[in-house]
């Protein structure tokens, strides 16, 4: 009969990955934000009107999330995309339904939302939430910071007549995953560099 020592062993065993050129990803950690939080939009729900956020990727890899800042209370939903460059006339990379809560609170009710999206470090994308106005108030509150506390983006609105660039900047965060190191060992969720 097998120890509890050697049953161990053979399920870290069966855990262990070993990364390749093809193959393990590292979790995603931030890789662009803004946490200046001193202002807010009321943005509208009415049709054609969308807010958005441009950033530059820090890393190359896989957008796997994005954290969006909300004020006052709602619950409803609304429409993720993402584009290649800024503002929202480039190569649509994604689009998906998100959900939508938010809390009156001093902080910002911090939403995120799964996406996965290539990106290569020193290019521009841009996020657009477009809200559901059947689910969520109109206005609803975002979260800004003012004076373009984020140097490597904008944030937008766009309207029936057009699209427009701000002097202020959405409190968000992006996350990015990476490939692992070929080396590494992946071991139930942490990372061991392989001794040789």
């Amino acid at each position: 009969m097998a120890s509890r020592v050697d049953m161990h062993r053979a399920a870290l065993v069966s855990l262990v990955v070993m990364a390749s050129a093809s193959g393990v990803v590292l979790g995603g950690v931030v890789d662009q934000e803004n946490l200046l939080y001193n202002g807010g939009t009321s943005a509208r729900t009415l049709p054609g009107y969308t807010v958005w956020q441009a950033f530059t990727a820090g890393k190359t890899g896989t957008l796997d999330q994005i954290d969006m800042g909300f004020f006052n209370d709602m619950s409803g939903d609304g429409t993720l995309r993402i584009y290649e460059g800024r503002g929202t006339q480039g190569s649509l990379l994604q689009q998906r339904p998100v959900p939508v809560i938010g809390i009156t609170q001093q902080g910002p009710t911090w939403n995120d939302w799964t996406v996965s999206v290539p990106v290569t470090a020193g290019l521009e994308y841009t996020f657009e939430f477009t809200p559901n106005p059947n689910t969520l108030p109109d206005p609803y509150g975002v979260c800004i910071g003012a004076y373009n506390p984020y140097a490597r983006g904008v944030f937008g609105l766009n309207d029936p007549s057009g699209s427009y660039e701000t002097e202020f900047d959405m409190v968000f965060r992006t996350y990015v995953a990476v490939p692992a190191p070929a080396g590494l060992l992946v071991l139930g969720g942490l990372v061991v560099r392989r001794r040789r």
